[in-house]
């Protein structure tokens, strides 16, 4: 991935479309790979999070749970 995508500032991610997007495509791998290889840790608000684990997701624990518990969210 080329390096100017990736500037050396914290990431917030504060909107849940990009990590929605990377979930429904079932490509949730690209996008930890590509955190991961820049050291960049994803930021989410309180709101973003709440939105990102529904009370009643459908397909057991949510996958930002697990990039939080990997360190990359």
């Amino acid at each position: 991935m080329p390096e100017q995508l990736f500037h050396d500032v914290e990431s917030h991610l504060i909107d849940t479309n990009l990590f929605i997007r990377f979930e429904r495509h079932d490509t949730i791998g690209l996008l930890e790979r590509a955190m991961t290889e820049h050291d960049i840790v994803l930021l989410l608000p309180k709101r973003v999070y709440e939105e990102l684990t529904p009370e009643f997701y459908p397909h057991g624990q949510p996958p930002i749970d697990d990039a939080i518990e990997a360190g990359w969210a």
